[in-house]
């Protein structure tokens, strides 16, 4: 742009800014702070910087959108709240069932659903009673759609009539036999009651209708382990990996299996593979340091974790990895500790963000 224009350079432009993000790391977060809080900004983008951030909400940063005048902050605001503790989610957004848009009202119910009514102000309770039935009108014009009944399931079971959100979902399904936050959804549904044989024929189904799912795959995987059928359950976390590339929580999680069943090799080989295309992955990098330094390759583990400390220079437990391997590599103190006692296990993994998407 510049040398077709000419002149000085562009100023920075909030797209370019968005578009640290990829570089993940801290410094993504920094740049992505500074643009929500530059009121020079529009408030679209500063809209999507909050939203950008929601894996990792901070109570403040959400409580000042949520009390912005511009309702794209708002509405931010009261969807990045749902991954806030729910005492959090009431301080910082409980003001939105009140608010004079519709769109704000409904999201902040949907944040506060699963709150039990002690812990809402009282003259909250009734307002978050009339948003919810105002979002249940919202579905009911869209009453064709999967996903309107999807989302319907999602309350029903956020407020635990799961007799009703299961049979949402079942009528999703109907409407919509290739929606796969439907299933995704019934399986958290059927997980919470420990009905395991109902989730893996529903999971059996969606995948004779769409072998290629990589959710499916993922989410089949994951009820396995859970079983103990480790080895089945790595061949379906592998076609989950293969199917979705672009998906590094896959390969994650499907590196994690394979080294807690005693194949580090085999897990490397496929971290390698996909931290080439994600190449600034927290969980990735963190596995290759943990799952090489268990196995002894400290080389590679150390440019793992080097790597982690560039990215995440105000991260302690990247420091503190990183100077344990090195002493381990130069024959300090230690003994190499295996994977799975610094990994995470892979059936305990959260589920991949497939949730229904509000119809528009």
């Amino acid at each position: 742009m510049e040398e077709w224009r000419g002149g000085s350079p562009l100023p920075a432009d909030f797209a370019v800014r968005l578009h640290a993000r990829e570089g993940g790391g801290s410094a993504a977060r920094r740049e992505l702070e500074s643009l929500m809080g530059d009121a020079n900004a529009p408030p679209i983008a500063r809209a999507t910087a909050l939203l950008e951030l929601e894996a990792e909400p901070r109570r403040d940063e959400i409580e000042r959108a949520a009390r912005s005048p511009e309702p794209l902050l708002r509405l931010a605001a009261a969807r990045s709240a749902s991954g806030l503790s729910p005492r959090e989610r009431v301080l910082g957004i409980v003001h939105l069932l009140d608010d004079p848009l519709r769109a704000v009202r409904i999201e902040a119910a949907n944040s506060l659903a699963e709150v039990p009514d002690d812990g809402l102000p009282e003259p909250r309770r009734a307002s978050r009673s009339r948003a919810l039935e105002e979002y249940r009108a919202a579905l009911t014009v869209a009453s064709d759609s999967p996903a309107a009944h999807a989302n319907l399931a999602v309350i029903l079971h956020q407020q635990e009539d799961l007799a009703a959100a299961e049979a949402a979902y079942q009528t999703a399904l109907r409407l919509g036999d290739t929606f796969v936050p439907a299933y995704s959804g019934l399986v958290d549904l059927y997980a919470a009651q420990e009905r395991n044989a109902d989730a893996a024929a529903l999971l059996h189904r969606g995948l004779e209708r769409m072998p290629e799912s990589a959710d499916l795959h993922y989410m089949l995987g994951v009820l396995l382990l859970r079983q103990e059928k480790n080895r089945r359950a790595i061949d379906e976390l592998a076609k989950a990996a293969r199917f979705a590339p672009e998906s590094a929580y896959f390969t994650y999680v499907y590196a994690l299996a394979l080294s807690e069943d005693r194949h580090p090799a085999k897990a490397l080989a496929a971290l390698r593979a996909a931290v080439k295309l994600h190449p600034a992955d927290q969980n990735l990098l963190g596995a290759i340091a943990t799952i090489a330094r268990g196995a002894g390759r400290y080389d590679e583990a150390l440019a793992a974790a080097k790597r982690l400390a560039e990215l995440f220079p105000d991260q302690p437990e990247a420091r503190a990895m990183l100077e344990d391997i090195e002493s381990r590599r130069a024959g300090g103190p230690g003994v190499p500790a295996p994977a799975d006692e610094t990994a995470p296990a892979a059936d305990t993994a959260p589920a991949p963000e497939t949730a229904p998407a509000t119809p528009e």
